[in-house]
């Protein structure tokens, strides 16, 4: 009988401070609920410009034409680049491996790779270990001031600056842009 009576006490005093603290237990129990439901669809959003990291050559040529046309000298001018590939990013990602023997004395490996994901909100996005830029591999300037050997030299080393390129990967020729 003294089990029951202990029993009873307890469940007694849970009740009461079930009571005291009724709109703090209903606030979490809410709460729980609010989490357990799943999350409605929504569009997908613009992409937000400091994560967008997309290679986008013309952007960087049309850039690097503005900055170029500014040496003195050098008068209008196109350039034009060329790569051996565009931007990547490398994603983290959580290994596993796993490891399960048979009693016949077989054992079988099981590899798993899943992509680390950061939430935020509502939204998840990978998280990037790493960019890779671009590769350059050449560049061509036609310009309307070539034929002073100054100017270009110093189109060379202005491109070679900008996208370290060696001075032989650079021509630099004469023309109307």
């Amino acid at each position: 009988m003294d089990g029951k009576r202990v029993k009873r006490e307890w469940a007694e005093k849970l009740l009461t401070a079930a009571a005291k603290y009724r709109y703090a237990l209903l606030v979490l129990l809410l709460g729980a609920v609010l989490m357990l439901l799943p999350g409605g669809k929504r569009e997908a959003s613009a992409p937000d410009p400091e994560t967008e990291t997309a290679f986008d050559r013309t952007a960087v040529q049309r850039e690097m034409e503005q900055i170029l046309s500014r040496i003195d000298g050098v008068g209008r001018l196109h350039l034009m680049l060329t790569v051996v590939s565009g931007g990547e990013q490398e994603l983290a990602q959580n290994e596993s491996v796993s490891r399960s023997a048979s009693p016949e004395g077989t054992q079988e490996y099981t590899q798993k790779t899943e992509t680390v994901l950061l939430g935020r909100g509502s939204e998840q996005q990978a998280v990037v270990k790493r960019t890779l830029y671009p590769r350059y591999v050449g560049a061509l300037v036609v310009c309307e001031g070539a034929e002073n050997a100054a100017v270009r030299l110093q189109v060379v080393q202005a491109v070679s600056a900008l996208t370290a390129l060696p001075a032989d990967r650079i021509s630099v020729v004469k023309g109307s842009p």
